[in-house]
């Protein structure tokens, strides 16, 4: 609905507009992104990586090593700005920062020099991103996605469903989780 202007604001972080390009051709001119109002605080995310049960223990070691180089160096991998700016893909989407000093400013400048985005349409955001606390998912965030998504999608299959059961069961499994991880 966000992607094709039925809707005028949801919550959500930065990585959902390459989303609502790719998938339902929104221009990015068209998207803008804000802190939340009041807000002192947001999720900085992340990503799994597997590795085989069989794999020896250099083998894993040389994965993560690949995983560093790729996906968390500056000026490789998915911070290749000039190389995913020739592909087309989006160069300009704001994210915490991930460097300091010197790297960072290296890496902005590369950023800024390939940016083919409107990154003005994220002034908003940047500019409250340094006076925000940046929060690591917790490890059980993901259980606590899954009872919210079945109740959500009870309530969106089912006509009929009773909302605040739904809720309350939620309320419970969430606590539980949360009990559990505490032990």
């Amino acid at each position: 609905m966000m992607a094709s202007g039925k809707l005028g604001m949801y919550v959500g972080d930065p990585s959902t507009l390459t989303t609502m390009h790719s998938n339902y051709n929104a221009s990015y001119s068209d998207l803008d992104v804000g802190p939340m109002p009041g807000e002192t605080a947001t999720l900085l995310g992340g990503s799994g990586y597997m590795f085989n049960k069989d794999d020896t223990p250099a083998q894993i070691e040389a994965g993560i090593k690949f995983v560093n180089y790729e996906f968390e160096t500056s000026g490789i991998g998915q911070f290749d700005y000039q190389r995913l700016a020739a592909q087309g893909q989006p160069v300009g989407l704001p994210e915490p920062d991930l460097w300091v000093g010197p790297v960072a400013a290296a890496n902005e400048a590369t950023e800024t020099r390939y940016a083919n985005i409107p990154t003005a349409n994220f002034s908003a955001y940047v500019a409250a991103l340094p006076t925000m606390k940046l929060i690591i998912e917790p490890p059980q965030a993901q259980a606590i996605y899954a009872k919210g998504d079945a109740a959500m999608f009870a309530v969106l299959t089912n006509p009929n469903a009773n909302i605040s059961q739904l809720l309350s069961t939620f309320a419970g499994q969430t606590n539980s989780i949360l009990a559990n991880a505490q032990q």
